[in-house]
């Protein structure tokens, strides 16, 4: 068996990374992913799951989006990406519509929230990470989940987005007001606003 040929065949039907026993089950040995982890055309990721090491730009922004692809980027991965939090996400954080079903692998870690039509559709733009186009909440939407769910993700962390999300320049009060009222909200986000600024 070229182990070499018969690797780019096995990844043509699947994402970038396998469990053992995918390998073994389409006729790869033991020795055989012992050799190829040697010669780094696998990467092992953890006990049992593996990355194929194909020597092209890997994303899992774009892995994450081929296995969820009506996801949308929101909460802890969205704040982040715009400097809203300190706290970098160990999963990305996904929304997709409430009664969708989706079967998560190993790998990439990702957590998802089934939220309602107009909770999904909401705040959605297109942005560019790591050279791949996804759909993610804009700022204010975040700020408004983050406010929505301050009881799931902490009243710290909330406030931490809020403060940070007041800070920027380019803050639009307007339409964080507008999004609150649709997210039923508005009477909590008054409440930090004027505490805060």
């Amino acid at each position: 068996m070229n182990a070499h040929k018969e690797l780019d065949l096995f990844f043509k039907e699947r994402p970038h990374f396998a469990k053992a026993k995918e390998f073994l089950r389409f006729g790869f040995t033991h020795h055989d992913l012992l050799n190829l982890l040697a010669k780094q055309e696998l990467v092992r990721v953890k006990r049992g799951l593996y990355q194929w090491n194909s020597g092209e730009y890997y994303s899992d922004w774009a892995e994450t989006i081929q296995i969820v692809p009506k996801g949308i980027f929101g909460m802890f991965t969205s704040a982040s990406f715009y400097g809203l939090t300190t706290l970098i996400p160990s999963e990305h954080h996904v929304v997709i519509p409430k009664h969708n079903k989706v079967k998560l692998p190993q790998y990439p870690p990702i957590q998802l929230y089934y939220w309602t039509e107009t909770s999904y559709n909401l705040g959605v733009q297109e942005v560019e990470v790591e050279g791949c186009k996804v759909r993610m909440f804009d700022k204010e939407k975040t700020v408004c989940d983050m406010i929505r769910l301050r009881h799931k993700v902490g009243f710290e962390t909330m406030k931490e987005v809020l403060k940070n999300y007041l800070r920027l320049p380019d803050r639009n009060i307007t339409k964080l007001q507008e999004y609150s009222h649709f997210l039923h909200i508005k009477g909590v986000l008054v409440n930090y606003l004027e505490i805060l600024l």
